[in-house]
């Protein structure tokens, strides 16, 4: 339902906001989500990467996928503006040096999470929507669609499984592009 084929994302028609979560020791997360005038969102393009030659590397990719768009917001992680104790500058500010300038994004996951969930929901009878989901995903953002195919709640183990009821939050693993898409769909973004 969720899954459609790549068209033109036309800067005069859609409005593209770019998200990223890095990481120190796992691949670099970045989502690019349209919204048209409509307010009907995309997930267009990806970036799933360990930069081998730092944060030069990083920016060079995230600058070659946003020459394809109107991009009108940049936000990332809140991690990424924490100064590193020895070179006394963050990620974001590294990658300033590079034109590349994001916004912090929200820590408020569980709501992002819920609002992702809300978007995701459709209503359908044979071939006929009676609520569309509110987002789609390109067929070629195979890291979304194979994290959002692998997305499961965090369960107790052992003998805590008996004692407890379930765990009301998901597995922190293998989400960080589910976690760029709440944060877009959070934000809520406008043509």
């Amino acid at each position: 339902i969720h899954v459609i084929p790549p068209f033109q994302v036309d800067p005069r028609n859609y409005a593209v906001y770019h998200y990223l979560d890095p990481h120190p020791r796992t691949p670099d997360a970045g989502g690019w989500y349209a919204v048209d005038r409509r307010g009907n969102k995309f997930v267009v393009d990806e970036l799933w990467i360990k930069p081998r030659n730092g944060t030069e590397e990083l920016a060079q990719y995230i600058k070659e996928k946003n020459d394809h768009y109107r991009v009108v917001r940049m936000a990332c992680d809140p991690s990424a503006f924490i100064e590193d104790q020895h070179a006394q500058l963050s990620l974001a500010n590294r990658l300033l040096s590079f034109d590349l300038s994001y916004e912090e994004a929200t820590k408020q996951r569980a709501a992002a999470d819920r609002r992702l969930g809300d978007a995701l929901n459709y209503s359908k009878i044979g071939d006929e929507f009676l609520k569309a989901p509110e987002i789609f995903i390109f067929s070629t953002c195979v890291r979304h669609i194979w994290e959002l195919n692998h997305y499961r709640w965090d369960e107790w183990t052992g003998r805590s499984a008996d004692k407890h009821g379930p765990k009301s939050k998901p597995l922190d693993k293998d989400d960080h592009m589910i976690e760029n898409m709440g944060r877009f769909i959070f934000s809520e973004p406008g043509f």
